[in-house]
This record gives C-alpha cells, sequence and structure tokens, in this order.
C-alpha cells in the first residue's frame, strides 16, 4: 500500500462525505483489461509488456462507504543482454471502509484501511526485474505485494456554503515481509507512516468548481533483521483542480507539486542522514475533456505531464545523479458508453513518451515510448 495510492483513496473518500448523501444504497462491481506496453531506444533495447485485470466492488449507503480492491497480472520484460523477466499474480487486496457520523455540527468520519497480502511479495530476482518502472511511469502494477499493512484515519467536514472542508489524519501501520527468494535472513519491516491532509473544495459557480489538497507524510525507519536500514523523507503534497461542466462539456485540468526531504541510510555501520537529497522534485500536471456526444455515449480526450525531477545527491566519482529527470508525456482518446442504468463500460488508449537522464543506475539517457489499452465495465446493482 503505497503512500500516494493510499492519499487517492483518502482524497476519494472526503468527496464522497462532502457531497450530498445518499437515500438509498448503491453497490457497484467493476471488471477490466489492462494492457501496457514500453520499449526504449537503447542497443540492446529493453521492451515489455504487462496484462492487468483488475477487480472493484463498492458499496455506498447514506453514511457508510466500502470498496475492495485486487487485480491479476503478469508482466514480461526483455532487458536487453541479459535473461527474460517475468512475473504472474495476484496482487495485494485493499479493502477500505468509512463512516460519517450523523447530526454532529462538524461531520465526523473514520475510516479503516487494509491491505490484505495476496499478492506475491517474496520474489526471485528475475521476478524482481520484471517490475519495470517506478511509480507507474512504465507498467500499471509494479509493486505486486507487501505484508499486511492497515490504516487508521480520522476526517472532519464542514460544508460552509459553497465550500466543503476536510481534514484527515491516518496511521498507517505496515506488517514485515520477506521481499526476496534469493537473500536469507532480509525480511523488512516497513516503517509506519503518518499522514495528515487538509481538502478544500469550492463550487464557484454552478459550471465550475475548484478543489485543493495539502499532504503531509512522515515515515518511521525500515528495520531488515532486527536493524534500522533506511528511512524515507518527510514529503509534502500540493494538489489543485479546476472542473468546468457545460451541458455538452466537461473540462478538468489538475496540477500536483510533491516535495521529500532527504532520506537517513545505514552507511559504515551508522544510521544518519544522507549528503544531499537523493529525491527530486515531481510536478504533475493533466487534462481531461469530456464531449457528450448522447445521453449514453461521451467522447474523451486525456493527457498528462509528469516531471519526476532530478536529485541533488550525485555520485562523488562520477557526478551522475542518483536518480535522474524523467519526464512523461502521454495523450489518447476514450470512449464512455452506458447501455442503461445499471451497465457501463469505457476504453481509454493512451500513447507515451518518456527522456530518461543518465543516473546511477541508468548508463545512458534514454527514450521510452510505450501505449496504456485498457477496458473497464461497471455494473450498478
Amino acid at each position: 500500500m503505497k503512500t500516494h495510492i493510499y492519499i487517492v483513496l483518502i482524497i476519494f473518500g472526503i468527496i464522497v462525505f462532502t457531497t450530498s448523501p445518499l437515500v438509498y444504497a448503491e453497490m457497484s462491481a467493476s471488471l477490466g483489461v489492462r494492457y501496457d506496453t514500453f520499449a526504449d531506444d537503447r542497443s540492446p533495447k529493453e521492451d515489455g509488456t504487462e496484462l492487468t485485470m483488475p477487480f472493484g466492488v463498492l458499496y455506498k449507503q447514506d453514511r457508510w462507504f466500502l470498496r475492495l480492491e485486487t487485480a491479476y497480472s503478469r508482466a514480461h520484460v526483455e532487458p536487453g543482454a541479459d535473461p527474460d523477466a517475468e512475473i504472474s499474480s495476484f496482487t495485494d487486496t485493499l479493502l477500505a471502509g468509512s463512516y460519517m457520523f450523523p447530526d454532529l455540527p462538524v461531520g465526523v468520519v473514520v475510516g479503516l484501511d487494509v491491505n490484505i497480502p495476496t499478492g506475491k511479495a517474496r520474489l526471485r530476482e528475475r521476478e524482481r526485474a520484471a517490475e519495470a518502472g517506478e511509480r507507474h511511469d512504465l507498467f500499471e502494477v509494479d509493486n505486486f505485494g507487501e505484508g499486511l499493512n492497515v490504516g487508521l484515519n480520522l476526517g472532519l467536514v464542514k460544508e460552509l456554503g459553497p465550500l466543503n472542508v476536510g481534514l484527515t489524519g491516518v496511521y498507517l501501520y505496515k506488517g514485515k515481509y520477506d521481499p526476496t527468494q534469493d537473500t536469507p535472513d532480509d525480511d523488512l519491516d516497513p516503517g509506519d507512516q503518518t499522514l495528515v491532509m487538509a481538502a478544500l473544495k469550492w463550487k464557484a459557480a454552478a459550471w465550475c468548481k475548484v478543489e485543493t489538497l495539502v499532504a503531509y507524510a512522515h515515515s518511521a525507519p525500515d528495520t531488515t533483521g532486527g536493524k534500522r536500514s533506511f528511512q524515507d523523507g518527510d514529503k509534502v503534497v500540493l494538489n489543485g483542480m479546476l472542473r468546468i461542466q457545460r451541458p455538452a462539456v466537461e473540462i478538468v485540468v489538475g496540477v500536483q507539486n510533491a516535495f521529500q526531504g532527504k532520506n537517513k541510510e545505514l552507511a559504515d555501520d551508522k544510521f544518519t542522514t544522507e549528503s544531499a537529497n537523493s529525491n527530486g522534485n515531481e510536478l504533475f500536471g493533466w487534462f481531461d475533456f469530456t464531449y457528450r456526444a448522447s445521453v449514453k455515449l461521451d467522447l474523451l480526450v486525456l493527457g498528462d505531464i509528469r516531471d519526476y525531477g532530478e536529485s541533488d545527491r550525485k555520485v562523488e566519482l562520477s557526478g551522475l545523479p542518483f536518480e535522474g529527470r524523467r519526464l512523461r508525456y502521454s495523450i489518447g482518446p476514450g470512449v464512455t458508453y452506458s447501455l442503461n442504468d445499471h451497465f457501463a463500460c469505457n476504453v481509454v488508449a493512451k500513447y507515451f513518451l518518456m527522456d530518461q537522464q543518465r543516473d546511477l543506475v541508468l548508463p545512458q539517457d534514454t527514450t521510452v515510448h510505450g501505449m496504456n489499452l485498457s477496458l473497464g465495465l461497471t455494473y450498478t446493482f
């Protein structure tokens, strides 16, 4: 259960509870197929494909919100001169639930989120190589499993005329697991996380809404073999989104900036703060354009730009950054079709291009291109 995924779930919960509550129960099930492919321009080149089948169930009833998500995925990577890498497995299962207490001056939301370790966490070397990319830049699934993670959250929400305000605190317990089959005695106990988030939703006009989010995350040290080994730097995320809705058109434009402090690491048998920051700042922007061709049919154009910044920390001998800059562009069309009040489907096809700077791991400047294709089916009971 990664931090950025958890933040998205909390945002979703805040949106659910700061809109008009349901007066009836609604349950929906979703099933999809996603196909990701990429290839780079190195010689010999590296390329890969991943086929993922996600499944989810969502239940909402007045003050309740329940959600279950899992997937089965198969990734295959041909890493140039190295042997092919492959992994096939279910992912972990995420179970999330929230309840909003009624009849209070300020809405109080309590939630419990559990990452159930149904995926494959203990990997061989070639299986780890098949988890291509980082932060979903190449494959949708780039982490097939962790331990048992449990998140407790408490939120406050309030409607103030055209404003909806939410404040949420989260404590995330992260369970121990063995990340490798090749290395003995390397059980990893990831550090627990604390998150604080504030969200604001402003209805500026009947056709215009503005949403903002500020989030702060702190992680305790990871331990390996009972000894502190690594600690992520504190992270701050700023997010803003503009939604314009007209009778036949909807436009969504968003931007997100993430800053992370210096990590701590075990070096020369000492657990100390790194000399320079090995985390680069992240700046993302995206847009969704929807044209309602009919009551049942929506036509979409989706695009985004992701700038994973270069790290300040450099390798002493070569001067290369620990993490080089990655600049990723993607764009593509989509279609959403509602057969009736119960059944809907959507298809999205996006092409992406990513320039990667040479760094500690990557031997040369590289350009990667690929496709992300997805089909989703949703049935509302």
